[in-house]
């Protein structure tokens, strides 16, 4: 395939993922409406906001802005937190009592991962680019832990909640350790794959990590006020 093609190829990409966001926007204010007697408000806003967000960053994408080369980590800077702050607030569901430490801590080495990335890809060497790599992932396993055990001792105390939380749990992790590994084989890392195969990866998970999981995340809300 020659540039020009390969070019033309991820800016449709990227046009569809775009469009598959901004659509998603639309249907998560739809729900708001929809169920707005079912969820609490601030989760329609919270997914809304998450795929609007993404949406904006990709379109710099589609028109070739100069912030194109870290599109991926304004786009994860403020999207990742957010996703972050959804699933504490399910785990802290129907909100009668929120942990503010928790969730600080949660957003705080959320953002933290997305600044090492940064770093990592301007980083003039190889060895320290691994070095952030290697920091951004010691504030994943950070994030990890915060999922898995604070936030899961708080759903655990209601058990329509424990049950749906661990479900987004499992699917989150296993997106979040695929973030990582196509970054380190990806073109920003090690180059092992072609750019538009990286960035065909980045879309795809995107799509899977936003209006997919933030669909689920608003039916299993849903499902748990029918249970109450």
């Amino acid at each position: 395939m020659n540039m020009l093609g390969a070019l033309s190829q991820s800016v449709l990409l990227n046009s569809i993922y775009v469009f598959i966001l901004f659509s998603s926007a639309l249907f998560f204010l739809y729900l708001r409406v929809a169920w707005k007697k079912y969820v609490p408000e601030i989760f329609f806003w919270t997914h809304f906001t998450i795929v609007s967000w993404s949406a904006l960053m990709y379109l710099n994408l589609v028109f070739d802005t100069p912030i194109k080369p870290f599109v991926w980590y304004a786009d994860w800077i403020l999207s990742t937190p957010l996703i972050m702050l959804a699933l504490a607030m399910t785990a802290m569901y129907p909100l009668s009592k929120i942990n503010r430490p928790v969730i600080f801590a949660l957003i705080a080495n959320q953002a933290m991962i997305i600044i090492t990335g940064v770093f990592a890809q301007i980083a003039p060497t190889q060895v320290g680019m691994l070095t952030f790599f290697g920091i951004g992932n010691v504030f994943m396993l950070i994030v990890f832990y915060l999922v898995w055990y604070p936030l899961m001792a708080i759903a655990r105390e209601n058990k329509n909640v424990y049950t749906k939380y661990r479900r987004l749990v499992m699917l989150l992790v296993f997106f979040w350790i695929s973030y990582p590994v196509v970054w380190i084989i990806g073109t920003p890392g090690l180059a092992y794959i072609s750019p538009f195969m990286t960035n065909l990866l980045f879309v795809v998970l995107p799509i899977l990590c936003k209006p997919v999981f933030g669909l689920i995340d608003l039916y299993l809300l849903k499902s748990m006020y029918s249970e109450n």
